[in-house]
């Protein structure tokens, strides 16, 4: 796992908290920051994911 899939991961975690909380202070602006929060997350780990995938093939294509 690279950083940005473990940095992606943990803004996931950091949304859903805030979104939670958010929801039952009533807080809708917060919520809706939490939302966008865990959104940017899983972008990060797609990301994460495409990047370590691509560096995978290189790997594969520079050894032969």
């Amino acid at each position: 796992m690279n950083g940005v899939i473990a940095r992606g991961q943990m803004n996931q975690l950091r949304g859903m908290f805030r979104t939670g909380w958010c929801r039952l202070s009533g807080n809708d602006l917060g919520r809706v920051s939490g939302q966008m929060l865990r959104l940017m997350g899983k972008a990060q780990v797609k990301y994460g994911r495409a990047k370590a995938a691509a560096g995978k093939q290189m790997r594969k294509i520079s050894r032969h």
